[in-house]
């Protein structure tokens, strides 16, 4: 019979953690709602058809790909701008 009781009481004690628990539940459920609505509604737009290339550019791309480098050399160059910018920051602080 005292085990019932602590059963009890213990369920009594968890009672905050069980609506905390609901309340993220019904959070995550509306996040997940949104979330369905925008990949519904993004996916009723149509794409646009995009025409392929000349071959000679195909043939260049297939040598050299240019989205590659395009990729690699975005962050250098805005890491250089970023230093550039820092830089210029600094000096014009040092002469006020």
């Amino acid at each position: 019979m005292i085990s019932l009781l602590k059963n009890i009481v213990e369920v009594v004690e968890f009672v905050p953690d069980y609506i905390l628990f609901a309340l993220e539940t019904v959070a995550n459920a509306f996040f997940a709602a949104v979330e369905s609505l925008f990949e519904f509604v993004t996916s009723l737009i149509p794409l646009p058809m995009v025409p392929a290339p000349p071959s000679f550019i195909a043939n260049i791309n297939w040598f050299f790909p240019i989205g590659p480098v395009i990729a690699v050399m975005t962050p250098i160059v805005a890491a250089y701008v970023s230093f550039l910018a820092i830089r210029w920051a600094y000096k014009y602080a040092g002469q006020l």
